[in-house]
């Protein structure tokens, strides 16, 4: 599976982005692998089309200094 990655550097005030890819044998493996990438406990999934699924963490707006995205279509 690929993923692209976004992130916000606080640093440098701009946004970075990544492809990651993930293998796993098993759909629980393949969470776990997530979860790690996002640095979260848990996830939301957001279907924004038939081909993309934005995953988010589910606590972020708990966190703080953690960026807040707006997708705009």
């Amino acid at each position: 599976m690929k993923i692209y990655e976004v992130s916000f550097n606080s640093n440098t005030f701009k946004l970075e982005a990544n492809v990651v890819n993930i293998n796993y044998n098993t759909l629980d493996e393949q969470y776990e692998k997530l979860l790690y990438i996002l640095n979260s406990e848990g996830l939301d999934v957001l279907d924004y089309n038939d081909e993309i699924a934005i995953l988010v963490d589910d606590r972020g707006f708990e966190k703080v200094g953690n960026p807040i995205f707006e997708v705009k279509s």
